[in-house]
């Protein structure tokens, strides 16, 4: 397969402007110059928390210092860009002399972007960094100015800035780490860094040692930077002596030092790592394959989940056979070549608590791999005719194909749910390592497609039911509305879909019977106690879930569509009786919907999950039958 030269740098969908999204912080990017940056560098440059810093900026800094910086600099930067384009549809990735990318900027909510700083990785020609005797550090500096692009001896070097608006958020040590592992390392072939920071500058030397930089020596007088002689420490970075290749494994995965056993740490929940499966795992697999609120969402898991060949031990030596050879791709992996490879598996999923000793406790697992819902692949609904060809297809891909289907199987301790663990881990395994390092672009867990899915059959279904029950003497009740698509008819007598209403059974467990209490340890009891209930039981809690295009608001549709879908057919197909319903706090437009058709507020609460990465709070009103 052909490889992308502008890899692994993404293209704006609006401007096609190249950018490279930050490891840590995913909404900050590193971006080419712009001409539009002056204004921007000018305010910046200005700030004393800044330029007293920096070696060679002129104060005050005027905007002519802007534009002039940005006419020096940006025609190599766009060079880069060039020489990229026009490698395309080579073999092998080009080696180029430089990073074409190096502003850095805040995406926002409405998708535009704020000018942060800057970083530059360029070739190193400051003799007083390069050697301490003047004369070889003049020798070594005319070396390293005419070493061909590529060329490992390149001794290099960093400048940066960051507005101090975003100081101390650990943004420019994500930005070092990326710039330096995502492309200087992979295609610069950069190995050796000689960077240095002002006597005094903290912060800077913490994050050159954050990227392992070694501090080597201090120049006590280096430079008459604006009037003062100012002193510089400087740091050392060399890939031998980094942790690219003492622990011989690509970046991110650590090395636990003691053990050697590699790991990945989450992003968010730094006391929760992935690792590789063990032995002892085995009792562990069973107490938690072997609980109701993890066997009943596993469509494959055996109950009971015993001991042995057939269940724990065989979990753990198919586990245990996938790392090893996810292992054994690794010890192919030269860290930092100049040609990405990419790999076919993930060699971490065992989930892992580190507790204040340094021991640790398995409290669940993930594993991606290649999906094998071929019904669902390649079509808009369930194709069970072409569900064996169309997964042998998605397995003879080559490894990197970025049109390779790939599926997520996960769980996790019940006593460790609702805490934002299995979100992170995900997060974490897709952005870490398997859009990086195994070329991952897209996953079953297709929310549209899986929804759409499954409600046409859950309705095919329902409908052939009713129509075996045509000739009954006697309405037959059945577990769900069959019509729930909600469409507006034009005037052509064609239709256009506007939104969705549909009956499910409660998902509100941590609530149920708890006194508006959360209780979320029996959450999934009382769920499961709930969905268990036979078809037409009037104990059996329902709920509504809903959904309007914005362009239909305000008209009372949702209103209908709420009290239709009730009283033609849940309280006489269904024999439902009581519902609850739940809204997010400041949805007052749906709360309105219910109230008007007769349901009661009973709770509110202020936090009750994280949505979108935000807290939010939840409305609970309750409907219950009156004949």
């Amino acid at each position: 397969m052909t490889p992308n030269q502008l890899s692994p740098l993404e293209l704006n969908t609006l401007t096609q402007e190249p950018f490279l999204r930050l490891r840590k912080h995913r909404n900050i990017i590193l971006t080419p110059m712009r001409w539009e940056d002056a204004p921007h560098i000018t305010t910046l440059l200005n700030d004393p928390r800044v330029y007293e810093w920096l070696m060679s900026t002129p104060y005050p800094y005027t905007l002519k210092d802007g534009e002039e910086w940005i006419q020096n600099n940006k025609p190599k930067i766009d060079a880069f860009l060039q020489e990229l384009k026009d490698a395309q549809g080579s073999d092998e990735l080009r080696i180029i002399g430089g990073p074409p990318i190096c502003s850095i900027r805040e995406i926002q909510e409405d998708g535009t972007d704020i000018y942060l700083g800057s970083l530059d990785i360029d070739r190193c020609l400051e003799k007083a960094l390069l050697d301490v005797d003047v004369e070889r550090a003049e020798q070594q500096m005319e070396i390293n100015k005419n070493l061909e692009a590529g060329d490992p001896n390149i001794i290099w070097t960093f400048g940066d800035y960051l507005a101090p608006s975003h100081h101390g958020q650990g943004i420019m040590t994500d930005a070092m780490d990326t710039l330096l592992h995502e492309w200087a390392i992979p295609r610069m072939n950069v190995r050796k860094i000689i960077a240095c920071a002002f006597l005094g500058n903290r912060g800077s030397v913490r994050v050159f040692e954050k990227n392992g930089f070694v501090m080597t020596r201090t120049i006590q007088e280096h430079a008459v930077v604006r009037g003062h002689m100012r002193g510089s420490h400087v740091l050392e970075w060399n890939i031998e002596e980094g942790r690219d290749s003492t622990m011989a494994i690509p970046h991110p995965l650590e090395r636990n030092p003691t053990t050697g056993e590699i790991y990945l740490p989450l992003r968010k929940h730094k006391n929760v790592v992935l690792t590789p499966s063990r032995k002892e795992d085995a009792s562990l697999l069973m107490e938690y394959f072997n609980d109701i609120r993890v066997y009943h969402w596993s469509a494959s898991t055996p109950h009971p989940f015993l001991q042995g060949k057939l269940h724990a031990e065989d979990v753990l030596e198919k586990r245990k056979q996938y790392f090893e050879d996810a292992l054994r791709e690794l010890e192919q992996v030269s860290p930092g070549s100049e040609t990405p490879k990419f790999m076919s598996s993930v060699p971490v999923g065992s989930i892992r608590e580190v507790q204040d000793g340094g021991s640790d406790v398995l409290i669940g697992s993930i594993n991606l791999r290649r999906s094998n819902f071929g019904e669902h692949l390649n079509t808009d609904t369930i194709d069970w005719d072409n569900k064996q060809k169309n997964e042998m297809e998605n397995e003879s891909k080559a490894i990197g194909d970025p049109t390779i289907y790939w599926m997520i199987g996960c769980f996790l301790a019940p006593s460790h749910h609702g805490q934002g663990i299995m979100t992170d881990v995900v997060d974490t395994l897709l952005q870490d390592w398997a859009v990086p390092h195994m070329g991952v672009r897209r996953i079953i867990v297709d929310h549209a497609k899986q929804f759409f899915a499954i409600t046409k059959a859950a309705s095919d279904d329902l409908l052939k039911q009713l129509e075996d029950a045509r000739d009954q003497p006697e309405l037959i009740t059945v577990e769900n509305c069959p019509v729930r698509a909600i469409r507006e008819v034009n005037e052509d007598g064609t239709d256009t879909f506007i939104g969705d209403i549909g009956f499910m059974r409660c998902p509100l467990g941590e609530l149920m019977g708890s006194d508006g209490v959360f209780d979320w340890t029996n959450k999934k009891i009382r769920e499961e106690e709930n969905n268990k209930r036979a078809i037409g039981d009037p104990k059996i809690i329902w709920s509504i879930g809903d959904f309007l295009a914005p362009s239909h608001h305000g008209r009372g549709i949702m209103t209908d569509a709420v009290r239709t879908i009730i009283h033609e057919w849940g309280i006489p197909r269904m024999a439902i009786r009581h519902m609850w319903v739940s809204t997010c706090t400041g949805n007052d437009g749906s709360v309105k919907v219910f109230k008007k058709n007769g349901f009661n507020m009973i709770y509110t609460f202020e936090e009750h999950t994280q949505v979108k990465g935000k807290m939010r709070g939840l409305n609970v009103l309750e409907w219950k039958y009156e004949a």
